[in-house]
């Protein structure tokens, strides 16, 4: 059984739409949590700012950078993430996740079972090419 995906799937038209209220900064605090976010295996993010703030920002000691840093931190993730057993969900992440994961364990499982192997091995050009005309 496949745990996790070494890919995301991301539609460009509904970030587009998304985050059209954002900074360029916020939009870029987002992408990060939310690859990070697909780096833990669908298990979410960590509930700890502090942690979030190491893991995306760079090493600054300037106060005020740091506090505007935090605050884009904060509203990215009131606006587009959920807290669930102490950790940070992006919905529509999290439902592409699951989605993802079904579909290769499905195919894994027809690959086992010899059917897509059987089914692909009927194919060959002759077959394909006939239905062109």
């Amino acid at each position: 059984m496949i745990e996790k995906l070494p890919a995301m799937y991301f539609f460009p038209a509904d970030y587009i739409s998304a985050t059209r209220t954002m900074t360029m900064q916020q939009r870029g605090i987002y992408c990060d949590l939310l690859f990070f976010s697909h780096t833990f295996n669908g298990k979410g993010l960590p509930n700890d700012i502090n942690e979030l703030c190491r893991m995306i920002f760079p090493m600054t000691f300037e106060q005020d950078e740091i506090e505007k840093l935090r605050s884009d931190l904060t509203y990215v993730l009131e606006q587009k993430f959920y807290l669930e057993n102490d950790r940070y969900f992006n919905k529509r992440q999290q439902l592409e996740f699951v989605r993802g994961i079904e579909l290769s364990n499905k195919r894994s499982e027809a690959r086992k079972n010899k059917k897509f192997d059987t089914v692909l091995s009927k194919q060959n050009h002759v077959t394909v090419d006939k239905d062109k005309d």
